[in-house]
């Protein structure tokens, strides 16, 4: 699993949209952990729903300063 967030926090910051800091780091790992904590308890209803709301979150993310 920590390959998979590793390879997409690299996909992430490869953009340009996001400097790489200690402190976006974790902010990334915070909506990763999220994302992992809801996917179980809604994707059986509510699967596309979350897939959706995940990547308009990582979309919208502000890096801190």
């Amino acid at each position: 699993m920590g390959e998979t967030l590793d390879l997409l926090r690299e996909k992430i910051y490869a953009t340009g949209r996001i400097r790489q800091t200690a402190s976006n780091d974790m902010r990334l790992d915070a909506l990763f952990g999220a994302f992992l904590v809801c996917r179980p308890r809604y994707e059986m209803e509510h699967g596309p729903e979350i897939d959706r709301l995940m990547v308009s979150m990582v979309s919208n993310f502000k890096a801190a300063e």
